[in-house]
């Protein structure tokens, strides 16, 4: 039992580390490719892997980061919300 617990323990923090990598700006691989690894290690059978696994590719993607390889950084985007496309009673900003 405490083996289980240790090993899943190793697991849980070599993935906060592989999400640690995406604090960079800009991120060095796409949501959907962090997902797609992060899914795909729910499939492994053998479970004492994942966390060895998981730090080689972390070390790799930080590597890759270093030599310039990243994803592009999107264009920026207006987040604001129109509502009614009127300018309130008191407003000068028009």
């Amino acid at each position: 039992m405490r083996e289980a617990v240790h090993r899943n323990n190793e697991i849980r923090l070599a993935i906060r580390n592989l999400y640690a990598v995406m604090k960079n700006d800009p991120c060095p691989i796409s949501g959907y490719d962090l997902f797609k690894v992060l899914y795909g290690s729910t499939f492994r059978l053998d479970r004492s892997a994942i966390a060895t696994e998981m730090d080689a590719l972390r070390k790799k993607v930080e590597e890759e980061y270093q030599k310039g390889v990243h994803q592009e950084k999107a264009p920026h985007r207006d987040h604001r919300l129109s509502h009614g496309g009127r300018h309130r009673e008191g407003d000068s900003s028009h």
